[in-house]
């Protein structure tokens, strides 16, 4: 295949999975051939398609930019390439987390009754590791919530993050922390809207 076949193969997918129809122009070919002549394979080029795609064909603001000389700019192919690569780089790094990412999540509604405790929070926190490299993990986290459900939410989320804290002793914190706790405080035959 010859590396305008390869430019018109490349708007060809942009077209059909952006929902697009760019012209076979000089203009659009060239700038592909470009990135062909650096050293960049079809593949790589591909990739950075579908990655510019499932980031800014929804965006209103951003999906404007789908396009040839956007996508395949001189100073911004590379910089593009390197996010998927960083991306993967942090997936390979973070295993659990790696499927999580771009997930789709279901809604569902849930009764918070007087009394119920919901805490949310990264994994910074069960992954917390002291320096005999043992984790925080779930167990110590359950615990904490445990013997702290007779205070409010936000005496449970500090008292979590000051557990954590200690459990790490000398150990330095690697992942980020975030807790998010919410207590019900109403009736049980109340009904409130949380938006």
């Amino acid at each position: 295949m010859t590396d305008e076949e390869k430019a018109i193969a490349t708007i060809d997918y942009l077209n059909e999975k952006a929902g697009r129809q760019f012209k076979h122009t000089k203009a659009n070919k060239d700038i592909i051939m470009a990135r062909i002549h650096e050293g960049y394979t079809s593949k790589e080029i591909a990739t950075v398609t579908l990655h510019k795609i499932k980031d800014w064909n929804a965006d209103p603001k951003m999906s404007k930019y789908l396009r040839p000389s956007t996508i395949y700019n001189k100073t911004k192919f590379e910089a593009y390439l390197n996010e998927i690569e960083a991306e993967k780089a942090v997936n390979e790094a973070n295993p659990d987390s790696s499927s999580l990412i771009n997930q789709e999540y279901e809604e569902k509604d849930i009764d918070v009754r007087k009394g119920d405790i919901l805490t949310f929070f990264t994994d910074g926190v069960i992954e917390a590791r002291n320096s005999e490299g043992n984790f925080f993990g779930f167990e110590k986290l359950s615990d904490v919530i445990k013997e702290n459900n007779k205070y409010p939410a936000d005496y449970i989320g500090r008292k979590i993050y000051r557990e954590v804290t200690k459990f790490l002793g000398a150990s330095s914190q690697n992942d980020d922390i975030t807790i998010i706790t919410i207590k019900g405080v109403y009736r049980d035959w109340e009904t409130v809207e949380l938006s």
